[in-house]
């Protein structure tokens, strides 16, 4: 929700996405009085929107949490909108699995190479996928941040 509370005075509309209910019924807690928000439970490996749905997707700070991130890839692609776009960060591959433990990642990062195969293999432009920056404190994670458009031209089938 803190996310979603940042962007939602630049937005039309604005649809968060978790499995967890808690964190969902926490979400429309905290942003109650904006009714362009919409919370909705699922899986980000399998999206419950229709194709063509968005003009922008997020993945902010989840893809360490994907059991399969090239599926994410092509469901985020999926949903985009032609000329959409998918806008990310996430963690470099780090050493630190007891920093990240209580936070149940799957994955200790991601290599740009690898999150920018995924998203050509998802019919996506790559316009940007690095490192961006370094966390200034121990244990001085990575973090990259990805850009990538949809085609206006029709989308791969899977």
């Amino acid at each position: 929700g803190a996310i979603a509370e940042l962007i939602a005075s630049r937005a039309a509309s604005v649809t968060c996405l978790d499995t967890s209910e808690r964190v969902i019924e926490a979400c429309r807690r905290r942003l109650a009085e904006r009714e362009h928000m919409r919370f909705v439970r699922g899986d980000m490996h399998q999206l419950p929107f229709g194709d063509d749905s968005f003009d922008q997707v997020l993945l902010l700070n989840c893809l360490t949490y994907a059991e399969a991130p090239h599926t994410v890839f092509r469901e985020a692609a999926r949903v985009l909108r032609p000329n959409g776009s998918i806008v990310g960060v996430t963690l470099a591959p780090h050493q630190h699995q007891r920093v990240v433990d209580g936070y149940n990642h799957i994955r200790l990062g991601f290599e740009p190479a690898q999150l920018s195969g995924w998203m050509r293999a998802a019919g996506l432009t790559v316009e940007l996928c690095e490192v961006t920056s370094r966390e200034q404190r121990p244990p001085h994670f990575e973090i990259i941040t990805l850009h990538a458009a949809s085609s206006s031209l029709a989308k791969p089938t899977s």
